[in-house]
């Protein structure tokens, strides 16, 4: 325990210094949303850079063919495929794919525990974007939106994973490490996406998560990623039913069945593929 709390002391030292080692996020990515953000930007020009990176342009003709854009003609090349899913969408689909590239260690236990957390905001992500094809009323925001809210939920972990793999004695207690990650992962992903200059609504929604209530009024981003959250287990040591039910309440989710109902589940796992 007292090793625990020196490294949580540690880590808010350097977050309030602003001295913790933020990652980059991969150039491809960083290259599609600056370009996107051009007032003279095209489409052929967008197409042309994510061709550059051959697992991002194969998994963005997936989506475009996906359920996702309810459309049957399938397409075959990235430039169709980003005409289909238009320029605002790009930036947010390019960005939730490069997060998978930040998720690597030579040290086996982080590895395993940087892949678990991937694993963990693919779920969860899946799971808001299911929940939100379900909501009744129109949503303020899009559901690619929604989806790299979901994977960038845990970001937080990264940071504190990255610099454990420079401490060998404490990268091997894995229990250790996972508590610390706990404790911190949700004020340290709110510092990280805002550095990544990150839309207000999913650094909003992080926030929401330290304390996963609905917010007022309308629906909102952090109110399907809580849900969701929930719904995967993310707090397992409260009630599940009991966090649910205000969002029960407010109609974010129809009611505790409906994440075994054919509804949900062929949206879930339809975005869930589109990872794979």
């Amino acid at each position: 325990m007292a090793i625990e709390q020196a490294l949580v002391l540690t880590f808010k030292d350097k977050l309030a210094r602003d001295v913790l080692v933020i990652p980059s996020l991969p150039e491809v990515a960083m290259t599609v949303c600056e370009t996107v953000e051009r007032d003279d930007v095209s489409l052929k020009e967008i197409a042309d850079l994510i061709t550059r990176d051959a697992g991002m342009a194969a998994r963005m003709i997936k989506i475009a063919n996906s359920p996702l854009f309810g459309v049957s003609q399938r397409i075959k090349t990235i430039h169709d495929a980003v005409n289909r899913i238009g320029l605002t969408a790009i930036k947010n689909i390019a960005t939730t794919m490069a997060m998978e590239q930040l998720y690597v260690s030579s040290n086996e236990q982080i590895y395993e525990l940087l892949e678990e957390n991937w694993k963990r905001a693919v779920k969860v992500a899946s799971s808001a974007a299911a929940l939100a094809t379900m909501y009744p009323n129109r949503l303020p925001f899009n559901s690619e939106l929604i989806t790299l809210a979901g994977v960038v939920h845990n970001i937080g972990a990264l940071p504190i994973l990255l610099e454990m793999e420079r401490m060998p004695k404490v990268s091997a207690d894995v229990e250790v490490i996972v508590r610390v990650v706990q404790s911190l992962q949700h004020e340290i992903g709110t510092k990280l996406l805002a550095v990544w200059e990150f839309d207000e609504t999913v650094i909003d929604a992080v926030t929401q998560l330290a304390e996963p209530k609905p917010t007022d009024g309308e629906a909102s981003l952090g109110d399907f990623i809580c849900a969701a959250v929930i719904a995967q287990g993310g707090y397992h040591e409260q009630d599940q039913d009991e966090l649910l039910k205000p969002f029960i309440d407010k109609g974010i989710v129809a009611d505790s069945d409906v994440f075994t109902s054919p509804d949900y589940l062929t949206p879930y796992r339809d975005t869930l593929s589109s990872f794979n």
